[in-house]
């Protein structure tokens, strides 16, 4: 198999993951919102998803450009702006002083490989 091939089945493999995952997470939106209906008065049902409205919004917002780093990019930094490793260590200690850097950590640290 081609280096082409390899990576068009890498490409055709995660976007299948991406559309199954995609159809799962509809379902359950559709059967959730059918069982708050049946629950909640229209003016209640209708605040709920206000309010889940607005949390979307402001989670897009809040989530605006943050993923995951590289997984080089310690010695990319280390070597691309001659940090020492102790400096980058410490950087790194900052950011996730910051509420912004705690959500990072508690959302990502189970994805990370060890």
């Amino acid at each position: 198999m081609s280096e082409v091939n390899k990576a068009l089945h890498r490409i055709a493999r995660g976007a299948g993951i991406v559309f199954v995952g995609t159809i799962i997470s509809t379902l359950f939106g559709f059967f959730n919102k059918a069982i708050i209906a049946r629950y909640f008065a229209t003016a209640e049902y209708g605040v709920f998803n206000l309010a889940l409205t607005i949390l979307s919004i402001a989670l897009v917002i809040a989530t605006l450009g943050f993923g995951l780093p590289p997984e080089d990019l310690k010695e990319r930094w280390i070597k691309g702006f001659g940090y020492t490793e102790e400096r980058f260590n410490d950087l790194v200690k900052a950011v996730h002083a910051t509420p912004q850097g705690k959500y990072e950590a508690a959302i990502f640290a189970p994805l990370k490989k060890v």
